[in-house]
């Protein structure tokens, strides 16, 4: 059997599906490639929950280890939030100039490099500085993984990315146990930080031979050919990052505060809190791993429709009952496994209907990044007043405005298909 010269990168074959491109590489040895690219990218987002979750509990360590008070450390939260949203833009105009997977590996090691430091810092302003070497390293692991995974895996690309975010959930939630352990086996967070860089190492060697996926054909194209979308909404990329502002922004809003509110409210003590958040962000991450065969069965849309049916009432029981803590409970792990898969499967939609290259798919996740932001600040202006239940309904209230706005993205989608049609 003879195989024809081949560019080194990630295409589509002649019959649609998705390959691996080498020279003298044939089929089996394609599979082979992409199933250690598909893997190498899920080990890159387990390291990123792993690395982002990090920072909550290390909070009172860092700020004995700096001579900082708990609200000076506090600050350095916005810092490493904008270096994220920065290296987000950035690398999205990369990813699509230069071979994706070295892009990937130069913002692997950036972030190692950054975790070795964190606990050595003894200044609060050589924290920040690390931590947003950190948060550019961050940004461009987040924005790489789901652009280039989607590019090798265009076949399956559904049940693809919501494996890549259930393994970012397994990330996060073990990276507080094991810092835990770190503290109590050497009595600081030095080792599990640490133990954090020293992952990236053995990740980067697995990647060295890989070759970088490219766009399928057609990739940038989607933005031209929505015309109808165009004429009646204006901009499609848009109302997907607005749809991120808003959903981002309950998924954060709700883990960051939840703990609170349920303080304020009267309906939990300090560990029934903490267990509380707990078991909401273990349910996301529970429902990450059902997810990966649901989307193999399922439309995007259908999913997204369910997920945001789920979500309503999950945060409407907490509503409508406020003074019961069974509805607090049954509303937060409801919520967990609702909003779970939110992320990956419209990250789905919008690539099967705009072809997303990197520079669009870089807007999305900074618009995301900022509802990180906004939401969890807007809200912290009323959990200390007099009405808490507030946040519920500011949560609610961009919940209602992300599903106008999905239901705008459906009525394109079927006037997209009619004049393909």
């Amino acid at each position: 059997m003879v195989t024809k010269p081949r560019d080194e990168s990630i295409g589509l074959r002649g019959d649609g599906n998705p390959r691996l491109l080498k020279k003298g590489m044939d089929y089996s040895m394609e599979k082979r490639y992409q199933k250690r690219t598909q893997w190498s990218y899920y080990a890159i987002f387990m390291l990123l929950g792993l690395a982002g979750a990090a920072l909550g509990p290390s909070l009172p360590s860092l700020a004995g280890g700096t001579d900082s008070t708990l609200t000076e450390i506090g600050n350095i939260f916005p810092f490493r939030a904008g270096a994220y949203l920065l290296g987000s833009w950035i690398v999205g105009h990369l990813y699509d100039r230069f071979p994706g997977n070295l892009v990937l590996k130069v913002s692997l090691l950036l972030m190692g490099v950054a975790l070795f430091f964190v606990p050595l810092m003894t200044r609060l302003v050589g924290l920040v500085i690390v931590l947003i070497i950190m948060g550019l390293g961050i940004g461009a692991l987040d924005v790489g993984g789901n652009t280039l995974l989607l590019w090798a895996m265009s076949d399956h690309p559904q049940s693809a990315m919501n494996a890549l975010h259930f393994f970012y959930g397994l990330g996060s939630f073990l990276s507080p146990l094991i810092l835990a352990a770190a503290l109590q086996f050497r009595g600081g967070i030095q080792l599990g930080y640490w133990f954090y860089g020293a992952l990236t190492l053995p990740v980067f060697l697995v990647m060295l031979p890989l070759p970088s996926p490219h766009p399928p054909a057609g990739a940038g194209e989607g933005l031209n050919k929505a015309s109808v979308f165009q004429a009646d909404f204006k901009y499609p990329l848009l109302l997907i990052a607005i749809f991120y502002f808003l959903y981002v922004g309950v998924e954060v809003g709700f883990g960051g505060w939840i703990y609170t509110y349920a303080l304020q409210t009267n309906l939990a003590t300090e560990t029934t809190a903490a267990l509380l958040t707990s078991i909401f962000w273990g349910a996301f991450t529970l429902s990450r791993l059902f997810s990966i065969p649901l989307a193999a069965r399922l439309k995007p849309k259908s999913v997204l429709g369910l997920d945001l049916m789920g979500a309503l009432v999950s945060l409407s029981l907490i509503l409508l009952w406020p003074s019961s803590k069974f509805a607090l409970w049954a509303g937060a792990v409801g919520l967990g496994f609702a909003i779970a898969s939110v992320f990956p499967t419209m990250l789905t939609f919008a690539n099967r209907h705009l072809h997303l290259k990197g520079k669009e798919t870089s807007w999305l996740f900074v618009s995301a990044g900022l509802g990180a932001m906004f939401t969890p600040w807007f809200m912290s202006r009323f959990v200390a007043g007099t009405f808490p239940l507030m946040i519920i309904i500011i949560l609610l209230a961009a919940l209602v405005l992300a599903c106008f706005l999905y239901g705008a993205l459906l009525l394109w989608s079927r006037k997209e298909k009619g004049t393909q049609e």
